[in-house]
């Protein structure tokens, strides 16, 4: 399955910042560097892993994972991105961020839930994940950048006010627990049994900043249509 770059040119430029040139961390991944802003370019999925496993050799700062999440803007996801920014409310672009996920080169499936204490996104345990090689450093790696992307593309959505009431992390506190904060604007609780990020319920009612009534429905049929496309095209790949 063939997606945009915009994730890898995110690690790229993160990288950069640590002094790791786009040759060295490109690499043996079969990625064309020159090629990251050209918007007929097309990437696998399995070269986002290769690139980010590849990160992680050689960037040994705490927090990447985080720090790559926080450069996903909106902007990033094309007709996805729309289709969240004028959905009616905070609660139907969650259920189009789930039902049209694949759009996003995803690395890890999300799950949007409702119930008493509110209303979470919950992320997937490590032996949920089906990934070649996948330790436990590349797996904190992952659930870092989808959380991160998840609370950035949130506060795009409905605006700066949108933070988490709870963060929960399934593994201990490492060194950098304070960092956290800074990322999710709320303080995180280590050794959770689930990796969650966690709102009000009345939040799934409120209108996102840019709501649209027809523009959701227009970017809506789009969605569907370009997930039948890249659903026909997984079957041709396996």
């Amino acid at each position: 399955l063939q997606f945009s770059p915009v994730k890898i040119d995110a690690v790229v430029r993160e990288l950069a910042e640590a002094g790791v040139g786009a040759a060295e961390l490109l690499a043996g991944t079969g990625i064309d560097g020159a090629r990251l802003q050209d918007p007929d370019y097309r990437t696998s999925t399995a070269q986002l892993y290769g690139l980010l496993r590849r990160a992680l050799h050689l960037d040994r700062r705490p927090g990447l994972g985080r720090r790559i999440g926080a450069r996903l803007r909106i902007t990033a996801y094309g007709m996805y991105g729309y289709a969240l920014l004028s959905a009616p409310t905070l609660r139907e672009a969650m259920e189009r961020a789930t039902r049209f996920h694949a759009l996003a080169n995803p690395l890890v499936p999300i799950r949007g839930v409702v119930d008493a204490d509110g209303v979470a996104w919950q992320f997937p345990a490590r032996h949920e994940l089906l990934l070649p090689a996948l330790d436990e450093r590349l797996y904190r790696l992952l659930i870092e950048l989808q959380m991160a992307t998840h609370h950035t593309l949130a506060r795009d959505v409905m605006g700066p006010w949108c933070r988490p009431a709870f963060v929960g992390v399934g593994w201990s506190a490492p060194d950098d627990a304070p960092a956290w904060r800074e990322t999710f604007d709320a303080p995180a609780q280590f050794g959770q049994a689930r990796c969650e990020l966690r709102y009000p319920a009345e939040w799934l009612e409120r209108a996102p900043q840019l709501a649209n009534a027809i523009t959701a429905a227009q970017t809506s049929r789009e969605c569907a249509r370009l997930v039948e496309a890249l659903d026909a095209g997984a079957s041709v790949a396996r």
